[in-house]
């Protein structure tokens, strides 16, 4: 009996998938998610077959879905991208050995953590003081400060029995407020438990723009002409759980044209703007360099021969033409 199974992959034996050039995704209450569009290069002066990628269209996309449902995305330059890995994992350093001076300190720690108020230590965890402490709103906000714990206090308290974790935010607004009022709030003890946050942003030699700059797709302009505009900012918080923070802002606003013909958004008449923020830990970091750079060297591995040849192609075209000519002029 003769067999007819072939070997051959049809479309039929490909599996479906909403997302085939993800690369990256983390769940909580909020998504964060990579894909890899990478994109050949052009071939010509300027962006010659060997650069491998396309100066424009060669890029990773990012996104953050928050809480509410709403997401935010930004694109970022494949260019951009070995200059902030090196500069994370050089910083990284500094991260790891505070992490293991947190963990070598001890008894000595838990007698500071003791002596040092929740004022100084506890973080509000959401709503617009997010990532602050209590000490660090009045220092820097006084009593406008001050009314803004109130309100995020009361806030807490109404859902401290769905949310159990507040009480502990509840109890550092109300001893911040108590130093506070009787001023006994200290920039010293505020400065000894402040976080130390690096930026990975840096220019790039591809566009001369930085990494995190806002920047805007005409494209996607609404029918009152204003563009969408994305900001894509990274940064590292020295012993945080979650060390590594992305941040995406989207908003739409009009464009203004610069004398090197570069897009300004004018920002101060945004709309629709939204701001979302994800932390990733260490170990989920480390596992996204790893497949941004796997990304960029499957595709180089995949469009390096073809490109190389085109090259060799040019580069006799070119030798040609110039034997033409230098035979012309004898």
């Amino acid at each position: 009996m003769a067999n007819n199974t072939t070997n051959t992959t049809t479309e039929a034996s490909v599996k479906e998938c909403k997302n085939p050039f993800e690369i990256f995704n983390e769940h909580t209450k909020q998504t964060f998610f990579v894909q890899a569009h990478m994109a050949n290069a052009a071939g010509d002066d300027e962006n010659p077959a060997l650069e491998n990628h396309h100066r424009k269209f060669s890029r990773f996309s990012f996104g953050i879905i928050n809480a509410a449902g709403v997401p935010a995305t930004a694109n970022l330059n494949v260019a951009n991208v070995p200059g902030i890995l090196e500069r994370a994992r050089a910083i990284k350093d500094i991260d790891m050995k505070a992490r293991l001076k947190k963990e070598m300190s001890g008894e000595k720690k838990e007698r500071e953590e003791e002596e040092i108020s929740k004022a100084y230590t506890v973080k509000i965890s959401s709503g617009a003081l997010k990532g602050q402490t209590p000490a660090q709103v009045l220092l820097e906000k006084g009593d406008e400060g001050r009314k803004l714990l109130s309100t995020q206090g009361n806030y807490l308290y109404k859902n401290r029995e769905k949310y159990p974790g507040n009480v502990k935010q509840i109890e550092a607004i109300a001893e911040a407020i108590g130093l506070y009022d009787h001023g006994q709030l200290k920039e010293k003890a505020a400065e000894k438990t402040k976080e130390i946050v690096i930026p990975l942003t840096f220019k790039s030699k591809k566009d001369g723009n930085e990494a995190g700059s806002i920047k805007a797709l005409k494209r996607r302009t609404r029918p009152n002409g204003k563009a969408f505009v994305y900001q894509l900012t990274s940064e590292l918080h020295v012993g945080a759980e979650q060390p590594f923070v992305f941040k995406i802002m989207n908003c739409y606003a009009p464009l203004a044209v610069l004398e090197n013909g570069l897009l300004a958004p004018q920002l101060a008449q945004k709309e629709s703007a939204v701001t979302n923020t994800f932390a990733l830990s260490m170990d989920d970091f480390e596992w996204l360099a790893h497949q941004m750079e796997a990304s960029i060297r499957i595709f180089e591995d995949a469009v390096g021969k073809k490109n190389l040849a085109t090259a060799y192609e040019q580069n006799s075209k070119n030798l040609k033409a110039a034997g033409v000519k230098a035979r012309r002029q004898r």
